[in-house]
């Protein structure tokens, strides 16, 4: 086992959270290091690297497993999954059926063309913004017809 629930609690909405621990060292984790919340140990693998941190919160039955990191102030419920090497941060919330997986970052913040370009030059590719009653969306050119859809 890599981490185990403390008996520090909070409820958020009639649900109850359980603060985590680290047991051993792994990643960036330090044992004896205290984590984000979570409702159950079902919420986050005990194999790899996954953590969540801080004031991170996953519940439900929401799964953080492989290297996936949650952290800030995020949230993921429901039946979402976040993998891979992904990350979910800031104000971000990710819920429902989404699948967060591979190198995807998601956090919420104000989009700045400093972050596009910074985005741009990570994903290597060129990226369409378009801003909806303020949120982003992000476009990514597949071919001369079509676009595939990141948020």
């Amino acid at each position: 086992m890599k981490y185990k629930l403390t008996n520090k609690t909070k409820e958020v909405y009639s649900i109850k959270l359980y603060q985590i621990q680290a047991l051993k060292d792994f990643g960036d984790v330090k044992k004896g290091a205290l984590g984000g919340w979570i409702q159950s140990e079902k919420n986050l693998s005990q194999k790899g690297n996954a953590w969540v941190y801080g004031t991170a919160r996953v519940c439900g039955t929401a799964l953080v497993y492989d290297n996936a990191q949650v952290y800030d102030n995020a949230r993921v419920y429901g039946t979402a999954r976040v993998c891979g090497n992904a990350r979910v941060c800031g104000n971000a919330r990710v819920y429902n059926d989404a699948q967060v997986y591979g190198t995807a970052w998601v956090q919420f913040g104000k989009l700045t063309e400093n972050i596009k370009t910074n985005l741009v030059q990570y994903i290597g590719c060129s990226l369409n913004v378009y801003p909806i009653k303020g949120k982003y969306t992000l476009y990514k050119k597949v071919n001369k017809i079509s676009q595939s859809k990141y948020s």
